[in-house]
């Protein structure tokens, strides 16, 4: 069995984003009050030269999941344990020391949240993802992630400091896997962004994850690299940066659209899931906590 993790620099799952391209252009003309969602961390679902198998029995066939939103700040150990599971998973992809999104603090940020999954019964940290704002005196990933690549780009962002973010982060271990966690997180992401005053949201999208940003509604920057792609965080990972107006979400696909619309209107849910023969009961609760 073919283990995929999936980790974000969601610039969307997994990742999210305004409309940056014409933000570069006309700045002017973009975002008003808009929270810039940037995943900044590359999005990896599996190994390009190899694969890790585990055994069955490691994945179980049944499990009760809660995803619910967390200040960073205010729950240090659950910012820790999480700061440990993306940092193994990225081990197990060989980009520990490539990913922007593990390298800050970003648990000391007053503008960093959390979406986190966990077992509800032993309560253990499997996965999640975050949402970090750009403001005067924090960067985001996303901005060491382009700075050789577009600087300029960096220049124009904290033009709207407190009003841009970034998803980014993505991380799902081994147990946790299998249970169509990315596409969960990343629409909680979206759905939540309205909540934190965030209108874009911006990440990057690489192979193996441009399908499922675009049936998300994301839309690639022509005009970042080369006709819109580069190599992030290496030459294995060919990488768009995407964007989707929280707004205007008018490009996704109309399954997705009811998902996330259904998870804005009912933030408090019980919902069970089937995923590639197993159940999954889902308790979500997206109040911001």
């Amino acid at each position: 069995m073919n283990f995929r993790t999936t980790i974000v620099l969601y610039y969307l799952p997994i990742l999210s984003f305004c409309n940056f391209a014409v933000s570069i252009n006309q700045p002017k003309d973009i975002f008003p009050f808009n929270f810039f969602l940037f995943m900044a961390t590359a999005t990896l679902t599996q190994k390009p030269t190899n694969t890790v198998t585990i055994p069955t029995s490691i994945i179980p066939q049944k499990m009760n999941v809660r995803i619910r939103v967390l200040h960073a700040v205010d729950y240090p150990e659950i910012a820790q344990k999480f700061y440990e599971g993306q940092k193994d998973v990225l081990k197990e992809f060989n980009v520990d020391g490539k990913i922007t999104s593990i390298k800050d603090k970003w648990w000391e940020n007053l503008y960093s949240y959390m979406i986190v999954a966990e077992d509800i019964e032993t309560g253990e940290l499997g996965g999640g993802m975050r949402l970090d704002v750009i403001d005067d005196s924090h960067s985001i990933p996303v901005e060491r992630a382009l700075s050789c690549i577009q600087p300029d780009i960096v220049d124009r962002m904290h033009k709207y400091d407190n009003v841009l973010a970034e998803t980014c982060g993505m991380w799902i271990s081994k147990r946790f896997s299998e249970r169509n966690l990315p596409k969960i997180l990343m629409r909680c992401s979206i759905s939540i962004a309205s909540k934190l005053r965030i209108k874009v949201l911006l990440g990057f999208a690489n192979q193996y994850t441009r399908k499922m940003t675009e049936d998300m509604g994301f839309t690639t920057v022509k005009n970042v690299g080369d006709n819109g792609m580069f190599y992030y965080p290496d030459e294995r990972y060919k990488t768009s940066l995407v964007e989707l107006y929280v707004n205007k979400h008018t490009n996704a696909i109309p399954e997705e659209l009811e998902m996330i619309s259904w998870l804005r209107a009912h933030p408090v849910q019980k919902v069970p899931e089937e995923f590639k023969g197993r159940t999954t009961n889902f308790e979500y609760d997206l109040r911001i906590m």
